[in-house]
């Protein structure tokens, strides 16, 4: 079609709607609130035994979510979560597995508000989860093995490879076994 009459399509089409841009300025938010709905999270993620690491986790990323949206977190919406996960993706150009941590933070953090009854919808619900594919892992040849021992210049280097083949430990386990 010629544009002048894609243009006429749309005029036609669109008389019938008015478009403006989305104004939040009047939304005001209470950061001592959200703090405090994060902490009361927080609180419960390590009375489930969440490790220190998850829990901080959690934290930073709720708190730079909230920061970024600009809202108090029982007036988020799902298009503000979406308009969110797509500006990182687009915008910041994080990854999708980036992307995807973000959403499952905000996804435990709203099953808890809807469970403790802080709010009785759950946004996340009209969120969808991210599809990405994830890179096929592949078990060490016996070739590979032996190139990686034949690798090891000390006696640690050695043990660390050795103990890594041996146990199937990951690699941020045997970083925080205690040598003593």
């Amino acid at each position: 079609l010629p544009f002048e009459d894609i243009k006429a399509q749309f005029t036609i089409i669109l008389s019938e709607y008015e478009i403006e841009k989305r104004n939040t300025e009047i939304a005001i938010r209470d950061e001592d609130k959200n703090m405090n709905y994060i902490a009361l999270f927080i609180a419960s993620k390590a009375a489930g035994g969440r490790t220190e690491k998850t829990l901080k986790y959690y934290k930073s990323e709720l708190i730079r979510i909230f920061d970024a949206i600009d809202k108090n977190a029982d007036e988020i919406t799902a298009d503000d979560i979406k308009l969110y996960l797509a500006k990182k993706l687009r915008v910041d150009k994080v990854t999708k597995t980036t992307v995807d941590n973000s959403r499952r933070a905000l996804s435990s953090f709203y099953g808890w508000m809807v469970k403790n009854e802080y709010i009785t919808s759950n946004p996340m619900n009209k969120v969808e989860t991210m599809k990405f594919a994830k890179p096929k892992k592949y078990a060490f040849t016996d070739m590979d093995v032996e190139l990686l021992r034949g690798a090891c210049r000390t006696e640690r280097e050695t043990m660390i490879i050795e103990m890594l083949l041996s146990t199937w430990a990951r690699v941020s386990e045997l970083c925080n076994i205690r040598i003593d």
